[in-house]
């Protein structure tokens, strides 16, 4: 179980909860938890965590980019390019293993190649 430093993270749910929105938009969980929108003490804990405000343009962009992504009916046309080093086992989803040669170049495995 994820560790976390700060004291706020111990959410009734378990870590492993706020784990699942890691570096992601919040809005899909709280669509499926609507409480959380019921809740002003939710909101003040977030408002000392906020770093800024999306330009509207881009959540447009981004709402509509997904919204073409869930009409084509293929959950997986908005992965990221692969590595073309990596050993392909299935492409959607994507299941593959970093060659064992490129493993040993570095003590830590390459973000391109993770």
């Amino acid at each position: 179980m994820p560790r976390f430093s700060c004291a706020w993270v111990y959410h009734p749910g378990g870590a492993s909860k706020i784990s699942l929105a890691a570096g992601k938009s919040l809005e899909p969980f709280w669509h499926l938890f609507p409480f959380h929108n019921e809740q002003t003490q939710v909101a003040d804990l977030l408002k000392s965590m906020r770093i800024g405000t999306l330009d509207a343009a881009d959540v447009a962009a981004a709402a509509a980019e997904a919204a073409a992504a869930s009409a084509s009916g293929d959950p997986f046309n908005q992965d990221p390019p692969r590595h073309p080093a990596l050993h392909i086992h299935s492409r959607k989803p994507c299941n593959a293993e970093v060659p064992a040669d490129l493993l040993t170049d570095n003590y830590l495995t390459p973000v391109d190649l993770w």
